[in-house]
């Protein structure tokens, strides 16, 4: 038997949207709330971009990628717009995310900022500073540090 193919839509996901979609998250990794929380000051802030990254579904209906994005949407208690992939090969699970992590330095220096990496460690610094070190050992977001 052929197996469905694969597809992708845009979609505005919501709070109410996303908690249905966590009700499919049968097996996945722990939550990174930390990261739960990055995302959702970029979300409430405006700052959310449509990227390439998609909410994930395999075969069998189960949110198998993006957990965080949709926890971060219900604690921003603000919609995002997002890719979603349905249709995926269960076992695709075990190669996402292996990738090389986007750090704000990189960020910087791809957009012409020379020593990238130390004005972001700059940057995140200075914020720190600024907000009276009431961070809490909060890291600061890609789009955090670039403006």
């Amino acid at each position: 038997m052929n197996a469905p193919e694969p597809r992708v839509e845009t979609r505005d996901v919501d709070p109410e949207l996303a908690k249905e979609w966590l009700g499919q998250n049968i097996r996945n990794r722990p939550v990174k709330w930390r990261k739960v929380d990055q995302y959702a000051r970029d979300i409430a802030a405006g700052r959310w971009q449509l990227t390439g990254d998609a909410i994930r579904f395999d075969t069998t209906g189960k949110l198998i990628d993006g957990q965080n994005r949709l926890h971060a949407v219900i604690q921003a208690d603000t919609p995002i717009r997002t890719f979603v992939m349905w249709n995926l090969d269960p076992d695709a699970q075990d190669a996402m995310d292996s990738g090389a992590a986007r750090t704000a330095g990189d960020v910087l220096t791809m957009t012409g900022v020379p020593n990238g990496q130390a004005v972001a460690a700059a940057a995140r610094i200075a914020m720190a500073l600024e907000v009276g070190n009431k961070t809490n050992g909060v890291r600061l977001t890609n789009t955090e540090v670039q403006r």
